[in-house]
């Protein structure tokens, strides 16, 4: 298994995401969220797998329309 770091800006999208999808409709901020987190947590056990842009493994997010290079499996 390999370690998942989640740079600054990555956590600072989660949070804007939060509060993007909250307004939107109570709850479903912190469901963003989670969902993101579960991915992340995955890239752990499937690191590799995914292509590499600007230096990093991106991987697309299913439920929500978003896509990230702000992650680094080391």
């Amino acid at each position: 298994m390999r370690n998942v770091i989640v740079l600054e800006k990555a956590a600072e999208d989660l949070e804007i995401g939060r509060e993007f999808y909250d307004a939107s409709e109570s709850g479903i901020g912190s469901y963003f969220v989670e969902s993101l987190v579960s991915d992340i947590e995955s890239l752990a056990q499937l690191h590799g797998i995914h292509p590499i842009r600007e230096g990093f493994h991106r991987m697309l997010q299913a439920a929500f329309l978003l896509a990230s290079t702000t992650m680094k499996v080391m």
